[in-house]
């Protein structure tokens, strides 16, 4: 985590939705500094155990998504940080959903028809798991529902068919962002 001055403002970045990095994030979102938080699931929220009650971590992750002063950075993993000029850069890759986050209302409709289970767990190919409230398709190589989904061209949350889609790791909808953030 790192806080400064730069051009942009103050800003944090925050590595992790655990419960101490959404407090840190809504403490320093409160008193006005930039946040962005960067978490590598899909989902907000599932590393680690929480001492809160279910409906209490689900205010705070809604509080979180919501807040006007933090970005969420979900399915995103850190390429590199780096020290320029007193400042630090970090250069993230947000890997894609393959469900279109301002389309999807999280009725779950889609997760009921998925006819694929992911090998070695009981979750669905397509899943609903937290905040942002929006389902993320599991892939591993090819997308596998592309055989199997009895619903093929009828959903319009889909951010592109899975037929077209390739490896969820290194493909062309992986592309880099920089974030610059401020000095230490």
């Amino acid at each position: 985590m790192t806080c400064g001055e730069n051009s942009m403002g103050r800003e944090v970045l925050i590595i992790g939705s655990s419960q101490a990095g959404l407090q840190a994030a809504l403490d320093l979102a409160d008193i006005g500094l930039k946040v962005q938080l960067v978490e590598p699931s899909p989902f907000m929220g599932k590393d680690g155990e929480y001492l809160l009650p279910d409906y209490l971590v689900n205010h705070r992750l809604l509080e979180i998504v919501k807040h006007p002063n933090i970005s969420t950075w979900t399915n995103t993993e850190i390429q590199e940080l780096r020290q320029e000029n007193g400042s630090f850069r970090a250069i993230l890759q947000q890997f894609p959903r393959y469900v279109d986050l301002s389309k999807c209302t999280a009725c779950g409709a889609c997760v009921d028809i998925c006819p694929v289970t992911v090998p070695g767990t009981n979750r669905k190919a397509i899943y609903l798991d937290g905040q942002p409230d929006c389902a993320v398709i599991e892939k591993g190589g090819i997308s596998p529902c592309t055989t199997a989904c009895p619903a093929s061209g009828r959903w319009t949350w889909c951010s592109r068919p899975c037929s077209t889609t390739t490896s969820l790791r290194g493909s062309a909808a992986t592309t880099p962002r920089t974030i610059p953030t401020g000095p230490m």
